[in-house]
Formats: structure tokens, C-alpha cells, sequence
């Protein structure tokens, strides 16, 4: 287990061993998942979607957000 605060910024810092673990670089995207009493935190890249593949329906608010974030990703 791997323990981490929260600045006053707001801001979280992931251990090294879970970045080295993970894989997870400067600059990676990161997905905060609300699951009842839970956050889930997981990197954001192109095997996320995979994953996700039919496990969200078209109108759920997670769902919409992701494709709100990926058109803006596009505009840039």
C-alpha cells in the first residue's frame, strides 16, 4: 500500500513505484473513476477505451464526459 496527500493546491502525487509500475510519465492523462466509496485512479491512454469498450452505455454521464474531453483533445 502506498500512501500519498493532497496539497493545498489540490494536487496528488503518485509514489514512484506505481509510476515506474505503470508506466506513467510526465504529462500522462489520468481518469478519476467514482465507484460507490471509491476513486479509481488509472491512466488515460488508448487501452483504456479498448477496455471500456460496451461496459458504458451511450448516455451515462461517464461517457459523455470522455467524449467531450477527446473532442477537445482534437481541437488542440
Amino acid at each position: 500500500m502506498e500512501i500519498s496527500k493532497i496539497t493545498s493546491a489540490g494536487r496528488l502525487t503518485i509514489p514512484i513505484a506505481l509510476r515506474k509500475k505503470y508506466n506513467i510519465k510526465r504529462g500522462a492523462k489520468i481518469v478519476f473513476i467514482e465507484n460507490k466509496d471509491r476513486i479509481i485512479i488509472q491512466k488515460l491512454d488508448k487501452n483504456y477505451f479498448t477496455n471500456l469498450a460496451g461496459s458504458l452505455g451511450e448516455k451515462s454521464k461517464m461517457f459523455r464526459s470522455l467524449i467531450k474531453d477527446k473532442s477537445q483533445e482534437r481541437k488542440l
